[in-house]
Parts: C-alpha cells; sequence; structure tokens
C-alpha cells in the first residue's frame, strides 16, 4: 500500500513537473524568437525604387502585416532578404505569427507590388491574443517639404496604423510592434533614418 501511494505521488509530481518543464521550454521559445524579430525589424533598411516615373520606398506596412527589406535575415546570413510578417487566425481564437524571407542575392526588387517568391516560412508563434504594428514619421515627402517653410501644427510627425513607402515617397522614422502573449506584453521599438529623401535624391543624382 505505502509502494502504491509513493509510485502514484510520484506520478504526480512527475506529471506536474513535465507541465513546468514544457511551460518553461515554451517561455525560452517565445523570449528567442521576440529575440529575433527585434534584430529582425532593427535591421530594417530603405530600398528607393524609380518605378515608371514615380518614386518610393520598399515598404509595406499595416496593421498586421509587414513587407520590407532587413539587413538582419533570420535564414539568410550574408545577403540582405525581404521579409514578410502576417497572421493566421485559430479555431480558438488566439493568433499565429509567420514569417517569409526571400535573399536578395539573386533578386532584384523594381516596384512594389512585385510578387516575391520567399523560399522560406515558418511559423514563429502561436497563442498570440494581438499583434499590431505602428509606424512613426512624416505622412508624405510634400507635407515634410511643406513644413520646412511654413508653420503648422497639423503638418507634423506622427505615429500611423499603415504606411505605404511609394505613397509617402518617405520611409517610416520608427517603427513599433506590441504583441500579446498569454504571459503578458511585449513592446519593441525600431528607429530608422529620418532622412530617407537623401537617399532618393543621391541614388537619382547618380
Amino acid at each position: 500500500m505505502l509502494l502504491l501511494v509513493g509510485t502514484y505521488g510520484y506520478s504526480l509530481f512527475a506529471d506536474k513537473w513535465d507541465k513546468q518543464l514544457g511551460h518553461v521550454n515554451q517561455v525560452v521559445q517565445q523570449v528567442r524568437v521576440v529575440t529575433l524579430l527585434d534584430h529582425l525589424l532593427d535591421g530594417i533598411v530603405p530600398l528607393a525604387l524609380f518605378p515608371e516615373n514615380t518614386k518610393g520606398f520598399y515598404f509595406k506596412g499595416e496593421k498586421n502585416t509587414l513587407t520590407a527589406i532587413s539587413q538582419n535575415g533570420m535564414f539568410s546570413i550574408n545577403d540582405p532578404v525581404v521579409f514578410r510578417l502576417r497572421l493566421e487566425s485559430q479555431k480558438d481564437g488566439t493568433l499565429s505569427l509567420w514569417y517569409e524571407e526571400a535573399s536578395l542575392d539573386n533578386l532584384l526588387i523594381t516596384n512594389a507590388q512585385q510578387n516575391i517568391p520567399f523560399k522560406t516560412s515558418i511559423q514563429l508563434l502561436k497563442g498570440l491574443h494581438s499583434f499590431e504594428f505602428s509606424y512613426y514619421g512624416w505622412q508624405s515627402f510634400d507635407i515634410k517639404s511643406q513644413a520646412a517653410f511654413e508653420f503648422d501644427a497639423s503638418k507634423t510627425r506622427r505615429w500611423y496604423a499603415q504606411y505605404q513607402g511609394m505613397q509617402a515617397q518617405l520611409h517610416p522614422e520608427k517603427l513599433r510592434l506590441l504583441l500579446k502573449l498569454p504571459q503578458g506584453q511585449i513592446e519593441l521599438i525600431s528607429h530608422f533614418t529620418q532622412n530617407s529623401e537623401t537617399l532618393m535624391s543621391n541614388m537619382e543624382g547618380g
């Protein structure tokens, strides 16, 4: 009888330990993924495009998706990448985060509508309660130019839920990502150049 009680007690302990260990492993994996995300977003760089007598930047930022260029891809070590972060809804009401990547080694991007042959697709996180981007900068190059010569409180930098580099003819200056996991909320902020139009001018002059 004592042996049975001891065995039962050990079984309960082992089961509890396995669950706790599984939870720890899950948290460790989430921390690793968030670290990779932070590195990826910090590596975003402006890519100037000049398709059909227009100009702008390859940056497609929405509330829940982002497609951009980064020097810190998760798989391509030696070359910059074009990447996309997107969400998928799960049956339990939570969200999963997917990452897609294509190396720019043999890929020439000429316009923002170009079909990208993503060669890598992987689920980074699951069980997300929310995942939202916001973008800080000028609404457009024209408004930034006007603000340099006239005082208008409405013409200033601000946060946006969407930011299209071709439409704005600028690259955002900052990016914020808020993601909510069962363990809590995480905020990532990445800073970029404040004068992306200079890069555009240099490329036009070259």
